[in-house]
């Protein structure tokens, strides 16, 4: 996850001048990422529970490996955007539906606490500041190459994840077809769609952010090193708050923990369209702490609602209502960005979308009285 988003912002530069592109079709790279990421996500998710969660994330390594080696040799464009797309997939594989799974499966009733601590963002962390003082010395191509290595170095690791029998065993397939919930029956619920957009909001801004907060940085004066520690701290500041937001959700419910995160968001988002660049820091863990664990919220959410053996299907259902907003809301704030000749439209419309996300998540639903029956992790 964090070579997927954390080395694309400090990237953006140098792909857009190695592939003689402007700012809106480089952002079309991330665009496509997600893109891939949510249709994987949506194909893997309804057939999860036939594989074992293991031999799924040693698919998603190999397609990582692949993907980082074509973005180090290709020149051309779109082939990079083939080899994104390869990464969206592997990253889904890997870094969602495989951790998710074996979570929502053997720890049913600390789900929050415990994706918490499998999505916590070390990497997150460094990726970026690494990227950005390795770039000018090696270069991008070292850079993906750098990548593919680490995931070539992840490959033995799965392979005795797969070999554990113990802990495959128990992660492997234990129920059948019967027990999964259509996807028919979770588009039917409204409690479903006030989430899924929702959580589509807060994804397809926090791309935004992850693609463009360097070269916005870099727009008010900073230079590349500085700029990219906005990514860095947020992302540190993440690490933190996956744990908060998890252990929030166990006690709470993840609808109110997603609502309590938008409504930050919507704040950090403002301010950083006031173009107060002592702001710029704060304001990036601020966001990082609340923004970085909505794969745990994400997890958490649908586990919630429809039980594990219906988690994986329901994380990729709900990726079929995200992909718009992760698909348009980045190249859009790169489009504002070159239209206005600044990013201060772009911040102050997705502070806005925030906004309507908090809402859709403390709307009131038909579904309150089924959200008693299933228990106490998702009332509220």
């Amino acid at each position: 996850m964090s070579l997927a988003f954390g080395s694309f912002g400090p990237l953006l530069a140098a792909n857009e001048a190695h592939f003689g592109v402007d700012r809106t079709e480089i952002s079309l790279g991330m665009s496509v990422l997600t893109t891939a990421l949510g249709l994987s996500a949506i194909v893997g998710g309804g057939t999860m529970h036939r594989f074992r969660p293991s031999t799924v994330m040693i698919a998603g390594a190999l397609a990582n490996l692949v993907a980082y080696l074509g973005l180090m040799v290709s020149g051309a464009f779109p082939f990079a955007l083939a080899m994104f797309a390869l990464v969206g997939v592997g990253t889904t594989l890997t870094a969602i539906l495989g951790p998710v799974t074996i979570v929502a499966r053997l720890f049913p009733d600390r789900r929050g606490r415990v994706l918490s601590l499998v999505n916590l963002p070390l990497m997150m962390f460094v990726v970026p500041y690494m990227v950005a003082r390795g770039l000018p010395v090696f270069g991008r191509e070292y850079i993906y190459a750098a990548a593919a290595v680490a995931f070539a170095v992840l490959l033995p690791l799965l392979c005795l994840l797969q070999s554990d029998g113990g802990s495959d065993k128990q992660a492997g397939p234990t129920i059948d077809d019967s027990h999964v919930i259509p996807a028919g029956e979770m588009f039917a619920r409204l409690d479903f769609w006030l989430v899924a957009l929702g959580i589509g909001l807060i994804a397809g801004t926090g791309t935004a952010f992850t693609v463009h907060s360097t070269a916005f940085a870099q727009s008010y004066g900073l230079d590349p090193a500085s700029a990219a520690m906005l990514l860095s701290v947020y992302s540190g500041a993440g690490i933190a708050g996956t744990l908060v937001m998890g252990w929030l959700a166990d006690r709470i419910g993840p609808r109110f923990a997603l609502a309590i995160a938008g409504a930050i968001q919507a704040i950090g988002w403002a301010l950083l369209a006031s173009g107060a660049t002592a702001l710029f820091l704060p304001v990036a863990a601020m966001l990082g702490v609340v923004t970085v664990p909505l794969v745990t919220l994400h997890g958490a959410a649908m586990a919630a609602m429809f039980g594990s053996a219906s988690v994986s299907r329901a994380m990729g259902v709900s990726y079929a209502l995200k992909l718009p907003f992760l698909f348009g809301i980045t190249p859009l704030v790169g489009w504002a960005y070159v239209h206005f000749g600044n990013y201060r439209i772009a911040l102050a419309g997705s502070a806005l979308a925030l906004f309507l996300a908090t809402l859709l998540f403390v709307l009131p639903t038909r579904s309150r009285r089924e959200a008693a029956v299933r228990g106490p992790a998702f009332q509220g």
